[in-house]
């Protein structure tokens, strides 16, 4: 699957004017097809292993974003949540075991 760069169609095509040069011109310096170079500007992306290529050509300065710094989690507290909610769990299941077996005892005796 590609990943893309989104590029306002219209600072494409003004570039590619700008410097004179057809789809064609562009296209055979990256190198695509003229139409599949004229479908990136039309539609305004240009895929990722290409931007810098496309920017180099088309004299234009690409600021990339940084990428977001991974995300930390405290893997001890979501594990200590879980054993909690487990601990809590097996209680009301020892209570209504407890509860099952008074009410049998009860049963029988009857």
């Amino acid at each position: 699957m590609t990943d893309w760069v989104m590029i306002d169609s219209t600072v494409l095509r003004e570039a590619r004017k700008r410097l004179s040069l057809s789809y064609e011109g562009v296209a055979r310096q990256i190198p695509v097809s003229s139409k599949t170079y004229e479908r990136y500007e039309k539609n305004g992306r240009v895929p990722r292993e290409l931007i810098d290529t496309v920017a180099g050509i088309l004299e234009l300065d690409i600021e990339t974003a940084k990428p977001a710094p991974p995300r930390v989690t405290d893997t001890w507290s979501v594990r200590e949540d879980f054993a909690l909610d487990v601990i809590g769990r097996l209680e009301r299941i020892e209570e209504l075991l407890k509860f099952l077996v008074t009410t049998a005892d009860t049963v029988s005796e009857t």
